[in-house]
């Protein structure tokens, strides 16, 4: 993982890409094991780097989204991520607080897991959310969404994007989720394993990333 950490601090994508690539080189679709998420994309721990910084893969394969059947897809992170995307395309939504009457609105959902089982409980806040910016990112570049910055990432079921993500150091904050206003107290759901045809068509298309 040296060559992918020094690329990914340096900003260097196509090294990224490769250093990716060179490590799935002689791995087989048997070989792995990768759940899906509740929003409809799978990922990838690598292995831990020193400093506390971690890098997971993130994965939408195209014409499948095995998450909820509707999940609640603006949210935010305890911590930094930094993405590379490796492969297709990635539009992310990023929100701001509330100034103007077309918000999204709900109530705040505390994001928490306890093993494979994801945990949304919710908060007694309601926050109104305008979209700040739209960032588009294609193979080799990079994007970043800061921490307990709300966002949602968005490919397309025709299309396909594999990232790279660096997540900053755990803190102890907490990750949001905004939801219904006619939600329930509490929501959990426990996702299924990624099947064997998915896992060989995300190498598939790792391998054919190399830039």
């Amino acid at each position: 993982m040296d060559d992918l950490d020094s690329s990914f601090r340096e900003g260097r994508g196509a090294d990224v890409i490769a250093a990716l690539t060179t490590a799935f080189a002689d791995v087989e679709a048997r070989d792995l094991h990768a759940r899906w998420h509740p929003l409809g994309f799978f990922r990838i721990e690598l292995p831990a780097v020193g400093d506390g910084h971690r890098y997971v893969v993130h994965a939408w394969p195209r014409g499948e989204r095995l998450g909820e059947r509707s999940p609640w897809p603006v949210h935010s992170h305890a911590w930094m991520v930094e993405s590379c995307v490796v492969s297709g395309r990635m539009r992310d939504l990023q929100y701001r607080r509330a100034t103007s009457g077309e918000a999204l609105k709900g109530p705040l959902y505390q994001a928490s897991n306890v093993g494979e089982t994801s945990r949304l409980e919710r908060t007694s806040a309601l926050i109104g959310l305008d979209v700040d910016q739209e960032v588009i990112t294609e193979a080799g570049q990079f994007y970043s969404i800061g921490m307990h910055v709300f966002h949602r990432s968005v490919v397309e079921i025709e299309n396909h994007c594999i990232t790279v993500a660096r997540l900053g150091r755990r803190t102890g904050a907490k990750a949001y989720v905004l939801g219904d206003c006619d939600g329930p107290a509490e929501r959990t759901s426990r996702t299924g394993w990624v099947g064997l045809g998915t896992l060989t068509e995300f190498l598939g298309d790792l391998r054919e990333s190399d830039m």
